[in-house]
């Protein structure tokens, strides 16, 4: 009987290890910043390096034995290894080399036609994208690929030489997803037929997909054949454990992006193309995901452009906002282009309402403002019900951007402060840990309300949105740098 299972999240920006009981008791953790690589696209072998490290440290710390391990992380990109299994340099999800392609499909209405099939609105970091763009700029990197896959797959491959998805990262954006298989439409009408034997077989989460190999064992400590569950999306994993699996229940992510997510039981083809739609781990439940490309990145921009170092950075950065307060600054948080909820990767990034007075700490209430009205856009368009708000990420673990959310929203939000939900909800998908899903009676949820005197918030939504619809069509004029 399994006793403990090893939640490995592979993040865009942190790898974390936590080892969790059938009670959700936690007896270890371990965490390492992601690789960054200044050069196109990501070192795979990079990305693998850190994870032996976080495993390593978190078997040799633990007191108890892992008995199984299962995999989450950050969905959609194109990773991939050739055909003698060696990996290839990949793509992650917020790629923009592919723009071009997403323009193109755009224009010929591929993108409308691909959202009435799937519920997606593909943009520049998708495998399909990345797959068109490559044909064109590496035809024999193509000729080489064996298999094309994500970010915790090949983390899977790695850890037992067996090359599998699941059905959560494979529903963008080749599969079927009331049928749960590959849909050959879906292949041509993107062009991407040489793909369609490069696919690899896409699993149920929480099926085994192999043991750790030998090799590895010896690397991490971990014991050889310890069974690896696939897992599944990392937003999955998220509203999973926070309990929220009726249509209508939402979630929202303050995290390396603003999230929006919702639950449907049936697919949105009808609706006004946008965001993404993933195949939940239960038949017939859709998760509805509109993630904005701005996020803790944006903020991590402004604090590295402004001299905000150091691990006090965040601190002082607050300081400096509460101090200012509102001073009439709002970003338009486009840096990386916007994918949902409208698709524009021409798209930049600009500050409005500075005056010579605006103070940095005045800036910075803009960018949080920016990122959160970013947020509502994607929320409004998620199809949420109108209970509260669930609301989680690195930046929920500030009241004032808490607060912040709750203003602009015009809702009552949740605050979810367990840093290891997602952790909790990859886990539940191990049979014989189904009860941590929805686990909270350790951690009550914060509840807080919109303040007094919020109208100025909705009416800066309301310009937000007029000033986002009057750029659009001048973002495809402007020369991105």
């Amino acid at each position: 009987m399994l006793e403990t299972v090893l939640a490995l999240d592979v993040g865009t920006s942190v790898v974390k290890a936590v080892l969790l009981d059938r009670d959700g008791v936690v007896h270890g953790r371990a965490a390492t910043a992601a690789p960054e690589d200044t050069a196109p696209g990501t070192d795979p072998q990079a990305l693998w390096q850190v994870v032996e490290q976080v495993l390593g440290q978190l078997v040799a710390a633990s007191t108890r034995p892992v008995t199984a391990v299962v995999i989450s992380g950050q969905g959609d990109g194109l990773w991939s290894i050739d055909r003698d299994g060696a990996p290839q340099r990949a793509y992650a999800w917020n790629t923009v080399d592919a723009a071009e392609v997403v323009q193109h499909w755009e224009r010929d209405g591929t993108i409308e036609a691909h959202f009435r099939r799937s519920g997606t609105v593909l943009w520049p970091g998708t495998d399909a994208a990345v797959w068109r763009w490559l044909e064109a700029e590496d035809p024999d990197r193509i000729a080489g690929t064996g298999t094309v896959f994500c970010a915790k797959d090949w983390i899977g491959y790695q850890l037992t030489g067996v090359a599998a998805t699941d059905v959560t990262d494979a529903s963008i954006a080749f599969l079927d997803l009331a049928s749960r298989d590959y849909d050959p439409r879906a292949i041509e009408g993107l062009g991407c037929q040489a793909i369609a034997d490069r696919l690899p077989p896409a699993l149920v989460p929480g099926e085994v997909l192999g043991g750790v190999t030998a090799a590895v064992a010896v690397t991490t400590g971990l014991a050889e054949g310890t069974p690896v569950h696939v897992g599944c999306l990392d937003l999955i994993a998220m509203i999973r454990a926070a309990g929220l699996r009726d249509p209508g229940d939402a979630l929202a992510v303050l995290g390396t992006t603003a999230v929006a997510v919702s639950v449907l039981d049936a697919l949105p083809v009808e609706s006004e193309p946008s965001g993404a739609t993933v195949a939940m781990p239960e038949p017939g439940r859709y998760l509805r995901v509109l993630g904005a490309n701005s996020g803790t990145t944006t903020l991590e921009w402004f604090l590295r452009t402004h001299g905000y170092t150091g691990d006090d950075r965040h601190d002082r950065f607050w300081d400096d906002v509460n101090a200012a307060g509102d001073q009439g600054a709002l970003l338009l948080p486009f840096l990386a282009g916007e994918r949902a909820p409208f698709l524009a990767p021409e798209a930049t990034g600009a500050f409005l309402g500075l005056t010579a007075a605006t103070s940095l700490g005045g800036m910075g209430h803009g960018v949080v403002t920016g990122i959160t009205h970013a947020l509502k856009h994607c929320l409004d368009a998620a199809g949420a019900g109108e209970d509260d708000l669930v609301l989680t990420g690195g930046g929920a673990s500030r009241p004032e951007w808490c607060q912040l959310v709750a203003d602009v929203l015009d809702r009552p939000v949740l605050v979810e402060a367990r840093a290891d939900l997602g952790a909790l909800g990859a886990a539940s998908l191990v049979p014989g840990f189904e009860q941590l899903a929805g686990a909270d009676d350790a951690q009550p949820r914060t509840r807080i309300t919109p303040a007094a005197g919020r109208d100025r918030a909705a009416e800066r939504h309301t310009a937000y949105l007029d000033v986002v619809e009057a750029l659009r069509p001048l973002f495809k004029e402007l020369p991105r740098p």
